[in-house]
């Protein structure tokens, strides 16, 4: 990008969703914490484009229909969820932002179909991820760090089950987190 004097185009998996655990956050929507990382993420283009007149330009991949489900968040929060963080970057003009999503690879379709096409077409196989898993201690720790963030969920929106039954839960689901966020490739290119 540098050599050919364009932007330098990021992209940044996250801001998939509020947890449903209401011990880590205020509630269902974005506050004032994503508002913050937003402008960090805004700011740091515009310092780069005081060095590079370029500039710099990062597409948030929001990731919570991906697993919304797994982790016990409804597809209508994910929805609202990313339509606010879409207002609060077109509202504080950041314009060194956009949104990518299932929405733009498999456009109007609901999020079953959505999410049954992004498995078939874009996703490995759990036999492939638990190999990754078992040989590369960087996706070892992704586990471990998931498996714990799920369990912590759990163990406050199932308080009447069982810890280890919550940790068996959660660490056969870790899996299939993981198995819907490590993608070989996206098919579509992202948009500037």
């Amino acid at each position: 990008m540098i050599a050919n004097d364009k932007p330098i185009h990021m992209v940044l998996p996250g801001f998939p969703a509020k947890s449903p655990n209401l011990n880590k956050v205020l509630g269902k929507h974005p506050d004032k914490g994503e508002q913050l990382a937003l402008c960090f993420l805004n700011n740091m283009c515009d310092s780069i484009q005081s060095l590079y007149p370029p500039g710099a330009k990062i597409t948030i991949c929001s990731d919570g229909h991906v697993f919304a489900d797994l982790v016990q968040v409804a597809d209508g929060d994910v929805d609202s969820y990313n339509k606010e963080i879409a207002n609060i970057i077109k509202h504080e003009k950041f314009n060194n932002l956009d949104m990518f999503g299932l929405w733009n690879i498999f456009g109007d379709a609901n999020s079953e179909t959505k999410l049954k096409k992004f498995i078939n077409e874009c996703t490995q196989s759990h036999d492939d991820i638990k190999q990754l898993i078992k040989n590369t201690p960087r996706e070892l720790a992704m586990f471990n760090g998931i498996e714990k963030f799920l369990l912590e969920d759990f163990l406050y929106l199932e308080p009447t089950k069982s810890k280890n039954s919550l940790r068996k839960k959660a660490h056969e689901l870790t899996y299939s987190v993981i198995h819907m966020l490590v993608i070989p490739f996206i098919p579509s290119p992202l948009p500037l």
